[in-house]
């Protein structure tokens, strides 16, 4: 058949479903921990959040932390084909991109994206081959220096393990030490968190080295 024809049918396939907000269990510490500093009426909500996460996907699926640390999304990227533009084509081949969150191993990914293209005559090729880093405990002498550093600067804080979205370098570190933390001392907001940056000025340059000093001494 004509190969283009296929492919749109299994990009529509890919299409469907391609959002999905799921907790995991680094998602689950960091709302276990915000639980312990939260208002009342917001304690409830996150005391408890794998009896109460289908009430909190719906109250912050607008909210930029669903995205960020809860949800998983496929987004078809590009369409193109071989030929002479009257024929049928020789050749298509269409790309897409899935973001990820942890609990979910790669070769399970490839089996659901295997599944949802439908055709097994088509080839799907997966440019990325490694794995999330492994989690790190909360406790122990390289959690409670990094926690007293951070109160020492950041008074007001809440403290809480978190997942990094798109930062992959953690994975090359766990095999030397069991506890790697990523943490960057810069008040972002919302959407600078999700682009994974920031505004960089020389007050907060000051406290970042500021920072630095207050890890190193304790």
């Amino acid at each position: 058949g004509n190969p283009l024809t296929a492919l749109l049918k299994s990009g529509a396939r890919l299409g469907r479903g391609s959002r999905k907000a799921a907790l995991c269990k680094s998602s689950e510490a960091l709302l276990l921990e915000l639980a312990q500093h939260a208002p009342l009426p917001q304690r409830l909500l996150v005391a408890h959040p794998r009896l109460t996460f289908p009430l909190i996907r719906l109250l912050w699926r607008k909210r930029a932390v669903l995205n960020q640390f809860f949800l998983s999304e496929r987004t078809l990227t590009g369409l193109s084909s071989v030929g002479n533009g009257v024929s049928q084509p020789e050749s298509a081949a269409l790309s897409f991109r899935q973001t990820t969150i942890p609990g979910k191993k790669l070769p399970v990914w490839k089996h659901l994206i295997r599944e949802k293209v439908g055709n097994e005559d088509l080839k799907v090729e997966c440019d990325v081959e490694l794995e999330h880093s492994a989690r790190s405990r909360t406790g122990g002498e390289a959690w409670d220096a990094l926690e007293t550093a951070i109160e020492i600067l950041f008074d007001r804080a809440v403290i809480a393990p978190c997942l990094s979205p798109y930062i992959t370098d953690g994975r090359f570190y766990t095999s030397l030490r069991g506890n790697v933390y990523r943490f960057s001392p810069f008040l972002v907001n919302g959407a600078e968190a999700l682009a994974g940056e920031c505004t960089i000025t020389d007050g907060a340059l000051q406290t970042a080295v500021q920072f630095f000093r207050q890890m190193l001494s304790v």
